[in-house]
């Protein structure tokens, strides 16, 4: 008689689990075990499977470290394809809240950009943007780790990160009241992102999105506008001083004359910060006023308040 799938499934489940605790009697099980029956047990399609594989491939095997690294981000791999179109489909806050956890549950087994990217999807969905933003940050200093992440994804994929980046990063900290918010995103070595930076690993844009948030109405930053001005001067240095134009934007509330003088005096206040601190690189200026506001993929996703916070923006463009 030929035997159902469901039956197969479980049968081949407890021939791998006493196959496991039969090493674990005689002590450490080996890795070289724990690789052979990991090729039966990752065609099954079941999460708490893989966990308890992987829980005893970390904690009751001689596996090094990197054998366990390689190991849950095989099973990253194999779980993530199913909830992808899943998350890009996704529009309830139950639904949302159920992919986040089972991407939550997926961090356990290693650090993987996409799936902190993904996660940043559904907080973005959900209009939870501080919380997008810091998904989408964490997730790019995962692929600027070439550690971490030695296969660089598509300059496609790297690009989409970037935008999203920008639209939150321009919502949440140029609305933020605490200088610490807006402290510079570093790698998990140690090392600076790429977040402000015209390049991540080679993949080269023209325009960088800078969060310098100014007091109302005026041309002057902030407390926290000069921590981000710090953050921004940092990476530029970091990039050789390159010559750029400093752009200032504005929201449409307001004259539209009166929108471009601040525009392009903020811009002027920039070009200042940058000189006083030593910049050497040529700074050029514009104000563009109400006149190119922030493009979003999907403005329903914010308030109006928060489209304008994105409309009051400074970008910085190569020359």
């Amino acid at each position: 008689m030929m035997m159902t799938p469901k039956k197969s499934f479980i049968l081949g489940t407890m021939l791998f689990l006493a196959g496991l605790a039969q090493s674990e009697a005689s002590g450490l099980i080996a890795c070289s075990d724990i690789k052979e029956q990991w090729q039966g047990v990752k065609q099954v399609p079941d999460m708490d499977v893989w966990s308890e594989f992987y829980d005893k491939a970390f904690n009751d095997s001689d596996c090094e470290g990197p054998e366990i690294d390689k190991l849950g981000l095989q099973i990253i791999d194999a779980f993530l394809p199913k909830l992808e179109s899943r998350v890009a489909e996704a529009h309830s806050g139950d639904e949302l809240e159920g992919l986040r956890e089972q991407l939550d549950d997926l961090i356990t087994f290693g650090t993987h950009w996409r799936v902190l990217f993904l996660i940043g999807e559904l907080y973005r969905q959900d209009h939870q943007v501080g919380k997008a933003y810091q998904s989408y940050r964490e997730a790019l200093s995962i692929i600027d780790d070439e550690e971490i992440t030695p296969d660089l994804p598509s300059e496609g994929e790297v690009g989409l990160l970037r935008s999203r980046l920008d639209e939150t990063g321009l919502i949440y900290l140029q609305a933020a009241k605490d200088p610490a918010e807006v402290k510079p995103s570093v790698t998990r070595s140690g090392k600076p992102g790429s977040a402000m930076s015209f390049s991540t690993r080679g993949y080269k844009r023209k325009k960088t999105l800078v969060p310098l948030q100014f007091v109302f109405g005026k041309a002057e930053l902030t407390n926290v506008g000069q921590e981000s001005f710090k953050t921004v001067l940092d990476a530029l240095k970091r990039q050789g001083s390159p010559n750029i134009e400093v752009i200032g934007h504005t929201d449409p509330v307001g004259s539209d004359a009166n929108n471009m003088a601040l525009s392009l005096l903020r811009a002027e206040v920039v070009r200042q910060q940058l000189k006083a601190q030593g910049y050497e690189g040529q700074v050029d200026i514009a104000g563009k006023g109400e006149s190119e506001p922030f493009r979003f993929d999907d403005p329903g996703l914010y308030t109006k308040e928060q489209r304008n916070q994105a409309h009051r923006r400074v970008e910085f463009v190569l020359r």
